[in-house]
């Protein structure tokens, strides 16, 4: 007796259809993955520059300029001038908090919109110091008014009080934020 093994079944269009969905939603979702993964890597590129005693690592796009005084490192985003950082070296003016609210009331003072938005002690890795949210709007600039958010990290170095600051747009903060944070991490003061 012979058996007969029966034909396959033939593919109809609608599976074509369905394998069709499939591999533009594969084909889709992989695009997405490496578009992300492409901007991942340029966000996160950065370069080592080193300031009147200060080195960091600095967004690689971003213009950087030396600072005067105490302000020693000024940086700032080429695409987007009100995203900057700051590393400021006060002389020890007591302990972080008097340091943070003299400089808060010397802020409000240039800046008739100057609010203080919240402060207290914080952790940055395995650095302990002092943070300052705030806000503001820059005045007497073209266009529509925009508020500027900030967070100044206060933190006591031998000799001294290391500022770290950040600025952004406030509908911007919370995007910049992590990359400010990795930007923190990198920066280091020589001691006299």
């Amino acid at each position: 007796m012979m058996s007969t093994i029966p034909a396959p079944a033939p593919i109809l269009p609608r599976d074509h259809e369905r394998i069709s969905v499939w591999l533009v939603v594969a084909v889709t979702l992989l695009a997405l993955l490496a578009g992300w993964g492409v901007r991942t890597s340029v966000e996160n590129r950065a370069r080592a520059v080193e300031q009147a005693g200060v080195s960091a690592a600095v967004p690689a796009d971003w213009i950087v300029q030396e600072g005067f005084d105490e302000l020693r490192l000024v940086t700032w985003n080429s695409q987007l001038p009100e995203e900057r950082y700051s590393v400021s070296v006060l002389a020890s003016v007591g302990d972080l908090s008097d340091a943070a609210a003299e400089r808060s009331a010397e802020r409000a003072q240039l800046l008739g919109t100057y609010r203080l938005l919240d402060e207290g002690p914080v952790v940055i890795g395995d650095r302990e110091g002092y943070r300052v949210s705030f806000a503001y709007v820059p005045t007497g600039r073209p266009g529509l008014p925009v508020v500027v958010q900030g967070a100044d990290h206060y933190f006591e170095e031998s000799g001294g009080i290391t500022v770290v600051s950040m600025e952004s747009p406030e509908d911007r903060f919370d995007h910049a934020l992590p990359r400010f944070l990795r930007f923190l991490a990198t920066v280091e003061v020589e001691q006299p």
